[in-house]
């Protein structure tokens, strides 16, 4: 959601509250927040927040999307007092509770209502409320959000704050679980009232504090004056992630082609693979996650530099891919000035860097490959020496005496499959040709001045290389030492 409100602001959006908006979404939690507040344990940044307020700045990003599903009432309580809380884990309760309401709702539509109010609570009645056992008697800040719906079993009831539990399909998200969590951690209840053919009604309490609230200064994005050309592959399951990032890239100048997981990723380079310039690619996914996706695209001749997004910490997500060469992270939920500067780096060097260690092994790598053929085993030294002289910022030119090599390579090795019949002789051959293209493809950007040649870019092109030298040519060189 808070791509979506950039992306408008980029796009000049009517709503003249936009940029508030985006600084009440910098702060909502991801994955790895909603995880730590299901524990209870979810770290926050605590302020006296007016709830009516960031009920109604929610509600405004909300209208447009459950235009259609469901109308939306809205019953605040005059002179609320104010909350303790984070503003990014409290809007995630409000998002997660409508959204649930208008899931319970789907298909036919119906009424959301939210209502507000200030009660004083005693132990009778915050008995009833799910971590009553925990909350203390006093002033509280209420928020009810009731739908017209089909309403709940006593099981079902007794099961939506299961994580990853939902009545839809399987493994979306912690929902009601991260609900409950994020009270906890807030020292606030939930009570759910529900008969089946009756809806249901949710209401949360938070405690209610003495004084006045202060509101945030709204960020700016900071995307301003970077323009791109070429096609981004964009990966990710989740629908409003994946079309914000796309979209947010279109307006940078670049084509995107979007994929849902990791097959349709593969799919879709088969289709258009020569064409892709950079891969921004989720870490989990259904289906094929980011790992063997990544992987995948390296041995299928990818050498488009690749990007990869995770609520999971960089150092997790890049430890499940260390045996290949990332150009980039981006934690999520990520700002669209995190995303512009990231694919920026990679595109054009802006942050200079060394290589990454793990990209330079080629030579290593070549110097197991002993096929018993004196031509081939040197052409592999040499590949390796080859990419070894290539420099961030290097001309189209500074690839010629590689190309050549890769070619002269190519050449010979087909010449010894075809002497000794080899059994994937034509799979291999296509394989030659799709790098190739990708590489010279490469040298054609540079030449017109669409692309530079960074180090993200050498450590992807290296990195297709040597996924190429570990599968097909390792089996190649099996073969020729039996024959």
């Amino acid at each position: 959601m808070l791509g979506v409100v950039e992306l408008a602001a980029l796009e000049r959006g009517p709503m003249d509250h936009l940029r508030t908006l985006e600084d009440l979404i910098t702060r909502s939690s991801g994955l790895v927040a909603q995880m730590l507040a299901y524990a209870g344990k979810g770290t926050f940044r605590a302020q006296a927040l007016d709830l009516n307020h960031h009920v109604e700045e929610v509600l405004a990003i909300l209208r447009t999307p459950l235009q259609g599903r469901a109308i939306l009432r809205w019953l605040p309580a005059p002179s609320l007092p104010p909350i303790q809380g984070d503003v990014g884990q409290v809007q995630q309760v409000i998002i997660n509770l409508v959204m649930n309401a208008a899931e319970a709702m789907d298909p036919f539509g119906g009424v959301i209502t939210l209502r507000t109010a200030h009660e004083d609570l005693g132990e009778a009645a915050l008995d009833r409320f799910g971590l009553g056992d925990s909350l203390n008697p006093g002033p509280y800040v209420v928020l009810e959000v009731a739908d017209t719906g089909p309403g709940m079993s006593p099981d079902l009831q007794e099961r939506i704050f299961d994580p990853f539990f939902t009545t839809k399909f399987a493994g979306r998200g912690l929902g009601l679980s991260a609900v409950q969590g994020i009270l906890r951690s807030h020292q606030g209840g939930i009570q759910v009232s529900s008969e089946e053919g009756s809806g249901s009604t949710f209401k949360v309490v938070f405690p209610a504090l003495p004084g006045q609230v202060t509101q945030g200064v709204p960020a700016s994005t900071g995307v301003e004056g970077f323009r791109g050309t070429g096609l981004v592959l964009v990966v990710d399951d989740e629908d409003a992630i994946r079309t914000v990032a796309a979209r947010a890239l279109q307006h940078l100048g670049f084509t995107t082609l979007e994929a849902r997981d990791g097959l349709e990723a593969l799919l879709l380079f088969e289709a258009e693979g020569e064409r892709i310039r950079l891969i921004l690619m989720d870490l989990t996914m259904p289906h094929m996650g980011g790992e063997d996706a990544c992987r995948g695209l390296r041995r299928a001749g990818s050498i488009a530099p690749i990007i990869l997004a995770s609520g999971f910490g960089p150092e997790e997500a890049r430890g499940r891919l260390a045996d290949t060469a990332l150009a980039g992270f981006l934690q999520k939920p990520y700002r669209l000035e995190s995303l512009v500067g990231a694919v920026r780096d990679v595109l054009e060097g802006v942050s200079p860097r060394e290589r990454n260690a793990y990209s330079r092994d080629l030579t290593s790598w070549a110097e197991t490959l002993r096929t018993g053929n004196e031509v081939l085993d040197t052409q592999h030294r040499q590949l390796g020496e080859a990419f070894s002289r290539l420099v961030p910022g290097g001309a189209a030119s500074s690839l010629e005496p590689l190309l050549e090599l890769m070619a002269s390579h190519f050449r010979a090795e087909e010449e010894a499959m075809a002497a000794g019949d080899y059994p994937f002789r034509r799979s291999h051959v296509a394989a030659h040709a799709r790098i190739m293209r990708a590489f010279r493809n490469v040298e054609g950007w540079l030449k017109a001045g669409d692309a530079s040649l960074t180090a993200a870019r050498l450590d992807a092109m290296e990195d297709g290389v040597r996924n190429h030298l570990q599968s097909e040519d390792m089996e190649l060189a099996l073969f020729l030492r039996r024959v």
